[in-house]
């Protein structure tokens, strides 16, 4: 059988700013999206790093093998969006839930 590995993730980060009340941003959420990425080889480059990750946006990019590949690169992209959620109310979503789904975090 092959072997795939999730090398890359896309981080979207969500923020809440309120001018009036404080300055700056703050993290209200986040998603995290992993993927898994062909990657060119430095025998297919003339990168000197030697290897690059193949990340198209939209596209479908072939899976990454571990069967053709004995070095991995990890990638990210960060996608920063706005989000009318307030920070008193970031955690609303998981309080209001049962006591058999919720998965609490210390």
């Amino acid at each position: 059988g092959h072997y795939y590995v999730h090398n890359h993730v896309k981080l979207d980060l969500k923020y809440h700013s309120r001018p009036g009340e404080y300055e700056g941003y703050r993290i209200v959420g986040f998603e995290v999206e992993p993927h898994s990425m062909t990657q060119a080889t430095k025998n297919d480059l003339s990168e000197p790093s030697g290897i690059v990750a193949m990340c198209e946006e939209g596209a479908a990019s072939p899976l990454f093998d571990l069967d053709m590949h004995s070095e991995i690169v990890y990638t990210y992209d960060v996608r920063w969006t706005e989000s009318p959620m307030r920070w008193a109310s970031r955690w609303d979503n998981y309080l209001k839930m049962s006591g058999g789904q919720i998965h609490w975090f210390s």
